[in-house]
């Protein structure tokens, strides 16, 4: 492979739950701008980061109900500072190691829901009244602050459906879902364990990511699959509000 052919993707899967708010799985990938054919991507990095330092709550909206209104949007801001410092250095140690071996990674994909980011800016009374807009506003938090280090970063960002990346692909690739799978294994068998379902939805958005980074085989009507899969997300977020 010639590296200075080489595009590269980052897809990140973040996590959510009691024990895993605020983690997030990295997957970097590859492929020869000279043989574009997807299944030829080579995944070069994987990794597990954590967004929230060890002192302050990564459920934080579920920490702030019971606070006074000051004290709650005094944690949120503290919250949202770590995340946003601890995915800009996540990605800045990545960015050097990939420097280091000869690649730039010029697109990363973060996911994002039918709320998309504009839970954040709703009073927060109004989130905290609504255990389903909680958890909206936790996912909204951490998927902003590495949205944003990678844009500060220079990195386009491609926004894929949270619920859905594997729908996304295959109307971007018009992949059948035992395809996907397949790759997925391949995958799976190549970097070796961990390999749960965050590292398969992060690849998976790295490679949607390559596909809509100028892959040649891509007619305009197929580009144009890709652009609405990786957009469709944050135009649902922005009616539903």
């Amino acid at each position: 492979m010639t590296i200075t052919t080489t595009r590269v993707a980052l897809g990140i899967r973040d996590l959510s739950g009691r024990d895993e708010t605020g983690q997030a799985a990295l997957v970097t990938m590859s492929l020869d701008a000279q043989h574009p054919d997807l299944t030829r991507a080579e995944i070069l990095d994987r990794r597990d980061i954590d967004l929230c330092a060890v002192d302050l709550p990564p459920r934080v909206y579920h920490a702030a109900k019971g606070l006074p209104c000051d004290a709650a949007q005094a944690l949120i801001r503290k919250v949202t500072m770590s995340a946003t410092r601890m995915a800009g250095d996540e990605i800045d140690e990545l960015l050097t190691e990939m420097r280091s071996s000869g690649y730039t990674i010029d697109a990363v994909s973060v996911a994002v829901d039918e709320t998309g980011p504009d839970i954040l800016s709703t009073p927060l009374a109004d989130v905290l009244s609504s255990h389903t807009r909680i958890h909206a506003a936790e996912n909204a938090l951490y998927r902003e602050a590495l949205a944003t280090a990678a844009t500060d970063r220079g990195s386009a960002v491609f926004r894929y459906p949270s619920r859905s990346i594997a729908e996304a692909v295959r109307t971007a690739r018009r992949l059948r879902p035992d395809e996907i799978a397949a790759q997925l294994d391949a995958w799976g068998r190549l970097v070796g364990t961990p390999w749960r379902r965050h590292h398969k939805d992060a690849a998976l958005a790295a490679w949607l990511a390559l596909a809509a980074r100028g892959d040649p085989e891509l007619t305009a009507s197929r580009k144009a699959q890709v652009d609405a899969a990786t957009e469709s997300a944050s135009d649902s977020g922005n009616r539903g509000r």
